[in-house]
């Protein structure tokens, strides 16, 4: 499964929910590589490890030492994610099958809605990284039942 069936759309900057993330102090030496890296990677690894991220910063706030306000960010950046998601979903130029497409906007609009509900601490966030991981697993060619395999590796 690819998010937009390999065609980029041009109003989707998958990035984006990772732009408040902290900057590793190595990273002034690594930005030739990371441009290089964005360039030839397909949309396909680029949705991968942006849900890989985001998934993994919601593991790390689920964490019973962490702060609230780092849950909150990190359902935040979620809801970032889902919400491009779901715009690149609905451009005419998405080659999805309709009821992939259809599939997704439905786990969309439950992210959003729980999300809600986490925020409030009305609900368990865990779910929202039960679908992430699914996704990322749909994104790798696995059946959503399968093992993970190592994150960062689609």
């Amino acid at each position: 499964m690819t998010l937009h069936a390999g065609n980029t759309h041009a109003g989707t900057d998958y990035t984006t929910p990772l732009a408040d993330a902290p900057t590793p102090a190595f990273q002034g030496s690594s930005d030739a590589y990371g441009a290089a890296t964005r360039a030839t990677a397909t949309p396909r690894t680029i949705e991968y490890r942006v849900f890989s991220q985001v998934t993994g910063a919601l593991n790390q706030a689920m964490a019973p030492d962490r702060p609230f306000a780092e849950m909150a960010a990190a359902l935040h950046r979620n809801l970032m994610l889902w919400t491009a998601l779901q715009g690149d979903l609905l451009a005419p130029d998405n080659g999805l099958p309709m009821q992939l497409k259809r599939n997704l906007l439905a786990l969309g609009q439950f992210t959003r809605a729980h999300t809600e509900k986490a925020l409030k601490r009305e609900a368990d966030p865990g779910v929202l990284i039960e679908i992430n991981t699914a996704v990322m697993k749909g994104l790798r060619g696995q059946p959503a039942n399968a093992a993970a395999a190592p994150q960062g590796h689609p």
